[in-house]
């Protein structure tokens, strides 16, 4: 294999004329037509209008274009007596951090181009990236770029992923109001927010001592995005400190990293935890259409933004000092994110003393909402904070090149109609599939150019999240919308479907069914997006076998290998399969189909 490459590259023209393309590569940055106002309360609107990014002499290259969002989390500890706060401690730091992937912030969004939809809203579409993020990356992207897409730089840790049902849930008392807990490590329901040994033993979060299998493992994914924020209110820290810190005494602080837009963590009027935070997502993640787009002179363009902004409210357990025994418990009723969730609340050894609760907010832009939140028999407001991000709007950032003229020339006179492929989606959700349950229905009609079915399966809202009967007050919620968890872009607990077949236009895709798990890994997960699934070396995805097994798994039938005739004609799409697990499920699935359009590289006109 290396031969041969080694030899195709050899056959390659190369000279000092040919080293570049371009004249100039520059970046532009325009900000969202919100005049700095984001509802940040449930879901946030950002607007973008691009149909002003235009120069005559020069292209953009929108596959490369990213998002940057100032984001702010508010943190603050309650304790027993209601609406009395607490002031943090050192570990404080580590309370609150972001699901792994920027895209989560998304809900959705949609695309108008000259007038025309080219990408409509789907909901919960950061659960189809996260899936294709995860089949697209290597190893090494997510060493290399995990980080800046909010990943960190490893997974998030399978073995340490924990499902406390109602059996292992309970708790005695009126929630929210002093719960006494028992049960598992973590949060009501599905749980993966420990990023330290709380056994205080260490292996890279792999079980770390001898006894009852993964009982000590924590989640070193989630710790690797916690270290990225810079502690400025730590007077111990090797290389950061408050801004009235001395020169002699820091490398830098709190005002420095202001200026180079560092995420860094202070707390405010005491009692406040607040994170400000940049969170990068790339426009070619969100829509495939950007990802396939070609250099062009202008983008008669307009898109929306649906970002998942809100609080969430947390009962803790400790010893009444500062010792946490690292059980949690939220409730739908205390959760104003009304898609996904982006947060994840820690799992800590140490909390202040008196501790009984934990609020936590996400929100846009420079303000925090003056908001009432009802909680431990008393309210808290987050506003109270004066927390206010140093960046003021969503920013659109885009690279604008200056093309040689002998390419210019060509170009345009070659590309006046060029045939763009993307893959959009349509997204769909199965609720309450009983424990052992087959289903079977008509899930989309009169589709066209379809190229996968994808099913992302979670235990059901309906369930997720009970504390069984010496418990009241606890409402179920969606796994989307759990603080404890890293779903969708991990902790689906690796619920078994059997039996799954899908039929399109009256005719099974698949000759056998895919009777067994391991059939889908084999035959259709190992091989979607990947460039080669059998040739070693060339091949790529962050999903192993061990992680879809134990963990995460992802359904995928591919439907595209067909002849063109069929593809065209609009077909109906019928899917069948059995929930072989203990818990009742909701099922997310996305139809993956293709577009075509014509755009014009010099005017921006599309032709659908």
């Amino acid at each position: 294999m290396s031969d041969n490459y080694y030899f195709e590259k050899s056959n390659i023209p190369e000279g000092s004329n040919l080293s570049s393309p371009y004249n100039g590569k520059d970046w532009n940055f325009i900000n969202d037509i919100n005049g700095n106002s984001y509802q940040n309360t449930s879901l946030s609107t950002v607007q973008f209008d691009l149909t002003s990014i235009y120069n005559s002499t020069r292209l953009i290259g929108a596959n490369e274009a990213f998002f940057l969002f100032p984001v702010t989390y508010v943190s603050v500890y309650t304790t027993g007596t209601a609406g009395s706060l607490v002031a943090p401690v050192a570990s404080s730091i580590n309370a609150v951090s972001m699901k792994s992937g920027s895209w989560n912030l998304v809900a959705g969004g949609d695309v108008q181009w000259g007038g025309q939809n080219l990408q409509q809203y789907q909901q919960n579409i950061n659960a189809y990236i996260s899936y294709k993020m995860l089949s697209d990356m290597s190893v090494q992207d997510l060493a290399q770029i995990g980080p800046t897409l909010g990943m960190g730089n490893v997974m998030d840790g399978w073995q340490s992923a924990k499902f406390n049902g109602s059996a292992n849930g309970t708790f005695t008392g009126t929630y929210p109001t002093n719960p006494v807990v028992t049960g598992g490590i973590g949060g009501n329901g599905v749980s993966n927010n420990a990023p330290f040994a709380l056994s205080g033993n260490s292996n890279a979060g792999d079980q770390a001592a001898s006894g009852s299998q993964f009982v000590s493992a924590y989640n070193k994914g989630l710790a690797s995005r916690l270290a990225k924020i810079a502690d400025t209110t730590n007077t111990n820290q090797y290389n950061y400190g408050p801004s009235g810190g001395t020169s002699t005494t820091y490398v830098t602080n709190s005002t420095n990293l202001l200026k180079e837009f560092r995420p860094y963590y202070t707390v405010l009027n005491t009692n406040y935890m607040v994170v400000y935070d940049l969170a990068i997502v790339r426009v070619g993640d969100l829509f495939d259409s950007f990802r396939n787009l070609c250099l062009t002179k202008r983008m008669q363009c307009t898109m929306r933004l649906y970002i998942n902004t809100g609080t969430v409210a947390t009962a803790l357990l400790s010893n009444g000092s500062g010792v946490s025994t690292g059980l949690m418990t939220t409730s739908l009723s205390s959760i104003t994110f009304s898609n996904t969730c982006p947060l994840v609340q820690s799992a800590l050894l140490t909390l202040p003393n008196t501790t009984s609760g934990i609020v936590s907010g996400l929100f846009l832009g420079s303000t925090v909402p003056q908001t009432a939140i009802s909680f431990n028999g008393g309210t808290i407001n987050l506003g109270s904070s004066g927390a206010s991000h140093f960046m003021q709007s969503v920013r659109f950032y885009y690279p604008s090149i200056n093309l040689k003229t002998n390419k210019l020339i060509n170009y345009i006179s070659e590309n006046r109609s060029k045939k763009i492929c993307f893959v959009d989606v349509i997204s769909n959700q199965i609720n309450n599939v009983g424990a052992g349950s087959s289903y079977s229905s008509l899930l989309q009609s009169g589709v066209t150019k379809i190229k996968s079915v994808i099913l992302i399966p979670m235990i059901s809202s309906t369930v997720h999240g009970t504390t069984g009967s010496t418990g009241t007050g606890v409402v179920a919620f969606s796994p989307l919308l759990s603080p404890f968890s890293n779903f969708p872009t991990g902790d689906s607990m690796a619920i078994s479907l059997i039996n799954l077949q899908v039929a399109v236009g009256g005719v099974n895709v698949l000759q056998n069914i895919l009777s067994t798990p391991v059939d889908n890994f084999m035959q259709e997960v190992l091989l979607y997006n990947n460039i080669n699934g059998a040739d070693l070396g060339i091949s790529c995805g962050l999903i192993s076998q061990d992680m879809w097994q134990n963990n995460y798994r992802a359904y995928v039938i591919q439907c595209d290998r067909v002849n063109l005739t069929d593809l065209n004609t609009p077909r109906n799409i019928n899917l069948t399969f059995t929930n072989n697990s203990l818990q009742p499920i909701d099922v997310l699935v996305y139809v993956e189909k293709y577009v075509d359009f014509i755009i014009d590289v010099e005017t921006g006109q599309i032709e659908m």
